[in-house]
């Protein structure tokens, strides 16, 4: 399943404007990577279509049977990878997904991952930290963006935690 987000900047205290593109990526084993490159140059025509200009791809390359940097920006838009992986929500990861949302405010991100847990991560943080939003609030948002993971909730208290006592790593 390839569930993309697309976040506008300016959250704030109104909606976050949250495009779903419900495409599915071909599972069966024995589809070939052609039907992998058309279904994923489909995936970033409805991006484009919906006027994201910049792609951030929160997956590690190992995660990826494709080549979205190339596909992207064949479409016109600004691609960077910046993987989040581990057992923890890393402050140089997230920090680094920061510059690039503020470097690009001015236009339609795609923020995405495999299933949407990465980004609503990223976001509940994000939301915490630059919005002063409670904890409790910011998951909520959070798991409308995509967190289904207990885990990965865990993950953004301890993130958010660590961040106010200036430990985070």
């Amino acid at each position: 399943n390839l569930l993309a987000t697309v976040i506008e900047r300016d959250v704030g205290d109104g909606p976050i404007d949250a495009i779903f593109l419900g495409l599915e990526k071909p599972t069966d084993a024995s589809a070939d990577s052609r039907d992998s490159q058309v279904h994923s140059a489909t995936v970033g025509e409805a991006a484009r279509a919906a006027g994201v200009r910049v792609v951030i791809n929160l997956r590690p390359p190992s995660e990826l049977d494709w080549d979205e940097k190339a596909t992207v920006e064949k479409l016109g838009m600004a691609y960077y990878n910046v993987p989040v992986s581990g057992p923890r929500f890393e402050r140089d990861v997230f920090g680094h997904i920061e510059e690039l949302v503020e470097a690009n405010e001015d236009v339609p991100i795609l923020l995405h991952c495999s299933t949407s847990n990465r980004v609503g991560g990223w976001l509940a943080t994000h939301l915490v930290r630059e919005h002063s939003m409670t904890i409790d609030a910011a998951l909520a948002v959070g798991r409308r963006a995509g967190i289904t993971k207990e885990e990965v909730a865990d993950r953004v208290r301890e993130y958010v935690q660590k961040h106010k006592e200036g430990e985070t790593k």
